[in-house]
């Protein structure tokens, strides 16, 4: 999304906000010294009061868990009561140390014997925020193969979809949604089949572009990742340039080669053998019966060279072709949406993969948006991924898995053919 500059008046507002959780957490210890336990669990779920049904609820920040605490417990994040050290808690629960969301240290009520475990045993909440429906998302057959950074073969076209992961506001790094993108990549590796690699949409960081926040930012960003064994592409979004949709990073263009911008070439280009932060990944069938090219454009770095790589590269014949661009065709402002949409015009494409916006749909008839990988959302859908497959019948499909349950939502999934008319 367009970067809000830093301000006097944000920074007032995030001084008052951090009181008011101090005040939240200190309320919660008041309590827990006089009875030896915060609320009762039946006032600490993330569906609010009187709706928990199980040990804990899952969270992603304390204002979900009514009075107690979004502790990180097992590898996940959920709401416990609040204890002081040397108070009983309630006779089914110990108190122990842990650290909250915010990786502050806290002493919270846990559950004795399984940490939190849910009426499915994983914690999780039944259902996601602003969905109905879900099923077990099937993965279809198994796939072999092996995509590296160099590309590579597999027997299907299989990969996950991480969008936009950043925190609130401008350098507020104690706010980065640490928790949300480590359960999407940890749900991402369970996958079965898992998926031989993953791409990302873009903006990894909001901080000052010329300060070393991003840098700071994209480390934690690659500690998450690290729950998923395969290989990440990345794709360029306007947080690694300004954070301004209509920024250009680069050497000659508008806004130079910023701290962000340098951040985002090192630690998440390099490591795939990338120096530009456009590029092409090239997959195909062991067999030779279908091939495919994965094209990541950069529209905040946006050059003439960067325009007549991407007319060639779309003029070199494949099944599937596939654009991974940070921005939708809605976003025109940022520089290289424009041009690049009129090169894609002139040439078959199956399907174009966009953040940018903190939610996810069917933008367009061959465009699908993928930014609720952590950004604040925008909508009332829930944080989580996608997942592109293809079937027997050459058709790719897409769908999305909430990334508290892990389950997909049955009110989205789409399919196209390789040309990108719609598949039945």
């Amino acid at each position: 999304m367009e970067r809000i500059p830093g301000s006097t008046v944000w920074r007032h507002l995030l001084t008052a906000f951090v009181l008011l959780l101090s005040g939240a957490s200190f309320a919660a210890l008041v309590s827990c010294a006089s009875d030896g336990e915060a609320p009762p669990d039946s006032a600490i779920a993330g569906g609010g009061a009187g709706s928990a049904t199980f040990a804990c609820s899952f969270c992603v920040a304390s204002e979900q868990c009514h009075g107690g605490i979004c502790a990180q417990l097992g590898g996940d994040t959920y709401c416990v009561p609040a204890c002081l050290e040397g108070r009983a808690c309630r006779g089914d629960r110990q108190c122990l140390a842990a650290t909250d969301v915010r990786g502050n240290e806290v002493r919270v009520c846990v559950p004795r014997g399984d940490v939190c475990a849910g009426p499915d045993g994983t914690g999780a909440a039944p259902r996601g925020r602003g969905s109905t429906a879900r099923a077990a998302y099937d993965g279809g057959a198994p796939v072999t193969g092996f995509v590296g950074p160099s590309g590579g073969s597999a027997s299907r076209l299989y990969f996950a979809v991480v969008g936009d992961t950043r925190p609130p506001t401008e350098d507020d790094t104690p706010s980065y949604p640490l928790a949300i993108i480590t359960r999407i990549y940890a749900h991402i590796e369970a996958l079965s089949p898992r998926p031989l690699f993953a791409i990302s949409t873009g903006d990894y960081v909001f901080a000052a572009p010329r300060g070393t926040e991003g840098a700071t930012q994209l480390d934690l960003y690659l500690g998450a990742r690290k729950r998923y064994s395969g290989t990440l592409f990345p794709a360029m979004g306007n947080h690694e340039c300004t954070g301004f949709t209509d920024s250009n990073c680069g050497i000659g263009n508008a806004d130079g080669v910023t701290n962000n911008f340098t951040a985002f070439v090192s630690k998440l280009l390099t490591p795939i053998h990338q120096a530009e932060p456009y590029y092409e990944i090239d997959i195909g069938a062991p067999n030779g019966t279908w091939t495919a090219k994965l094209l990541f454009v950069a529209a905040n770095a946006w050059t003439a060279s960067q325009a007549t790589w991407l007319e060639q590269a779309m003029s070199k014949p494949t099944t599937y072709t596939f654009l991974i661009r940070h921005e939708g065709a809605s976003a025109d402002t940022a520089p290289g949406v424009k041009p690049s949409e009129a090169i894609m015009r002139s040439h078959p494409y199956t399907l174009a993969i966009v953040g940018h916006s903190h939610t996810y749909e069917r933008s367009g008839a061959r465009e699908v948006l993928v930014g609720n990988g952590g950004a604040p959302l925008s909508g009332s859908k829930n944080y989580g991924f996608a997942v592109v497959s293809q079937s027997a019948d050459g058709a790719v499909a897409v769908d999305m898995i909430d990334y508290a349950s892990g389950l997909a939502d049955t009110n989205f999934h789409f399919a196209l053919r390789a040309d990108g008319t719609a598949a039945p």
